[in-house]
């Protein structure tokens, strides 16, 4: 018999903003505090939930 250990995993959607690295990382933190206190262990993001979808240009200008 093999013992397993139970993970509650939650797939967070937020509304990234392009660019918005601050903002983003709010959000980010906000989808994982709510995210907690349902009893997620982990919580998944999207590819690019920092930056923004399509930054690459808007970081190379900066």
């Amino acid at each position: 018999r093999v013992d397993c250990m139970e993970v509650r995993v939650a797939m967070a959607q937020i509304n990234v903003v392009t660019g918005d690295l601050k903002g983003n990382a709010l959000r980010i933190v906000k989808a994982m505090e709510r995210a907690r206190q349902e009893g997620a262990d982990i919580v998944v993001f999207p590819e690019r939930a920092l930056t923004g979808h399509c930054a690459g240009a808007l970081l190379e200008q900066r």
